[in-house]
């Protein structure tokens, strides 16, 4: 049964996330549930009446001791959320509409990470380039089609990743510690462990040692910010996201179709067995296996 994105909203925000964790890769005909209490709510909301205006200001220690709006600016309902998944499975699109229903604000991936390694890719002003020959990490269109493979330019590519998805996810911090109003994201930092394993599972990192050096230097990071409240876990299979990833139409992953299946297999493996656990451990999970939305 393929679970659609109306039912999937409407047992969130009627549900909350006190109801019972649900993990499992079928989605089932639900039974009525006895929910205790609801912490998130669809449709507007009110959030703080006096804002801290993050984005002009810089909160210092004056603001702290006499800004009118302390002490009451993250209410119950505003949490952190985070749509993760493989790729092309649709968690833009979905984030996308869970922010809107929920009256919260949506963090897309970062920018940078388009500019950067899809739009700059082999243009004559790409800031790699620029770079010594032996410094320069890959875009996506060389990893996908380079059959050699540096392992150190992919390491350096997976350190870039990470650092913008963690200035990301504390930008989304900010803006809630700053307005009160809840935040929903595309992939986090937490995420990038499955990227690690996948790569060296598939001899793009040159040993184990380098595996757990990348590991202990994310971790040491992490741990100076706060999971995600809940994460939403799309799952589908891989034939399904093949297909998906014909029609969005990026040449190099279309064009290189046997390591795109393998990398993106390998990574449906370890989200599922390193990132679940992690997140369902660490907050709330759902995780839903589709196949389309309507």
């Amino acid at each position: 049964m393929a679970l659609t994105k109306g039912l999937l909203l409407r047992s969130l925000s009627v549900a909350g996330f006190q109801s019972t964790k649900l993990t499992s890769q079928l989605v089932v005909p639900a039974t009525p549930l006895v929910v205790q209490a609801a912490t998130i709510t669809r449709g507007p909301k009110k959030w703080p009446k006096y804002p801290f205006p993050y984005k002009r200001l810089r909160y210092r220690m004056c603001y702290r001791l006499f800004w009118r709006g302390n002490g009451n600016l993250v209410p119950n309902e505003s949490k952190v959320i985070v749509v993760d998944g493989n790729a092309a499975v649709g968690k833009s699109e979905f984030a996308k509409e869970l922010a809107e229903r929920l009256d919260f604000k949506m963090f897309d991936e970062p920018e940078e990470l388009f500019s950067r390694y899809y739009t700059w890719a082999g243009q004559p002003d790409d800031p790699k380039a620029m770079s010594p020959k032996d410094a320069q990490t890959y875009h996506f269109p060389q990893f996908f089609s380079d059959p050699g493979r540096n392992r150190g330019a992919c390491i350096g590519l997976q350190l870039e990743l990470f650092k913008l998805r963690y200035f990301h996810y504390c930008k989304a911090l900010n803006h809630l510690y700053s307005t009160g109003q809840g935040v929903v994201l595309v992939r986090s930092p937490f995420s990038d462990r499955a990227f690690v394993e996948t790569y060296f599972d598939l001899g793009l990192l040159p040993g184990a040692d380098w595996r757990r050096e990348f590991e202990m230097f994310q971790w040491r990071i992490l741990d100076d910010i706060p999971t995600p409240h809940l994460t939403i876990y799309l799952d589908a299979p891989i034939d399904h996201l093949i297909d998906r990833i014909k029609e969005r139409q990026l040449p190099f992953e279309v064009d290189n179709l046997e390591f795109t299946k393998e990398f993106i297999g390998m990574l449906d493996y370890w989200y599922k067995r390193a990132m679940l656990p992690y997140y369902e451990f660490h907050g709330r999970l759902l995780s839903y296996f589709i196949l389309y939305f309507q």
